[in-house]
C-alpha cells in the first residue's frame, strides 16, 4: 500500500467503536466498546437529562407563536442547500477520478456536516468527509484535494454573492466590509 493509505479502519460488528491507526501502531489505552443495548441506554440517559433542562412551557409558547409556513420553507431551503453542496462536491470527486455514487457522496457530506456541528473545530467535518471518501479514491490526497477545492469554491461563491449584495444595496454594507471584499 502507498504511504497515503497508511490509515486502517476496523469496526467490530455489533459494537460501537472505530479504530483508526497507522500499521504497527500499538495503542497505550483500551478502547471503550459499547454493545447496542449499552449505546441505547447511554443515548436515552443523555436525552432524558437534556429534556429535564428544557423549559417545556416556554417551548410550547414559542411553538404556538411560530409561523409553520415559514418554518416549512426554511426546512426546504436547508435541504436544498445540502443537496446542492453535496452535488457540487460530487462533481469535484468525479473530476478527481473518485468512483462514488451520489448517495455515497451525500452520506459523506452529511457526516461532515454532523462533525462540523459537534466538533470544536472549523475543519473537523472536512477531515471526516475526506476520511469517509478516501477508501474509494485512488489516493487519500485526491479525497483531501476534492474537499479543499469544494471549500474554496464555496468561499468564492460567498464572495460573489456579497458583491451582488453590494451592487443591489450599497448603503447597507459597511465600507470596511467592502474593503475586505476587494
Amino acid at each position: 500500500p502507498s504511504a497515503a493509505r497508511t490509515i486502517a479502519y476496523r469496526t467490530n460488528p455489533g459494537m460501537h467503536s472505530l479504530q483508526v491507526a497507522a500499521p504497527g501502531y500499538v495503542s497505550q489505552r483500551k478502547d471503550v466498546k459499547l454493545s447496542e443495548r449499552q449505546a441505547a441506554t447511554v443515548t436515552i440517559a443523555l436525552l432524558t437529562a437534556l429534556a429535564a433542562w428544557i423549559d417545556w412551557g416556554a417551548f410550547f409558547r414559542r411553538l404556538e407563536q411560530g409561523r409553520w409556513d415559514l418554518f416549512a420553507v426554511a426546512v426546504l431551503l436547508v435541504v436544498l442547500a445540502i443537496l446542492i453542496g453535496a452535488l457540487r462536491w460530487h462533481v469535484f470527486l468525479t473530476a478527481s477520478d473518485v468512483q462514488v455514487t451520489f448517495p455515497q457522496t451525500l452520506r459523506a457530506y452529511g457526516i461532515g456536516m454532523f462533525a462540523n456541528n459537534f466538533l470544536p473545530t472549523g475543519f473537523g467535518g472536512d477531515a471526516a468527509r475526506a476520511l469517509v471518501i478516501a477508501p474509494a479514491a485512488p489516493s487519500t490526497g485526491r479525497a483531501v484535494a476534492s474537499v479543499f477545492v469544494d471549500r474554496v469554491t464555496a468561499l468564492a461563491c460567498l464572495v460573489l454573492f456579497a458583491w451582488f449584495a453590494v451592487a443591489v444595496e450599497p448603503d447597507s454594507v459597511p465600507g470596511s466590509l467592502i474593503g475586505l471584499l476587494a
